[in-house]
């Protein structure tokens, strides 16, 4: 008797324009919290020991790696659970 095949499990693809999105979106939620605590792009840069650049670039969108996102997260005293439901909304 032949073995039966294995039922592909597919997992739902999210696009590029929804990344971005998603990006932006924590982007702008970070810099909102930044500017509650009162601290500058520079101060705030220093404390959590990213580049102004890089913050900047952050807040905008456009390069979110995880390290970063931690650093920035810890920063700003929220959990990244804390975030992603501020995003998501849930």
């Amino acid at each position: 008797m032949g073995r039966k095949a294995k039922k592909r499990v597919i997992v739902p693809t999210i696009s590029e324009k929804e990344i971005d999105s998603i990006h932006l979106a924590i982007g702008k939620i970070i810099k909102t919290k930044r500017e509650a605590l009162d601290s500058t792009i520079d101060d705030f840069a220093y404390q959590v020991n990213l580049s102004r650049s890089g913050l900047i670039r952050i807040e905008k969108g456009q390069d979110l790696t995880i390290r970063s996102l931690l650093k920035v997260l810890r920063g700003l005293n929220i959990t990244p659970d804390e975030l992603f439901r501020t995003v998501t909304g849930k």
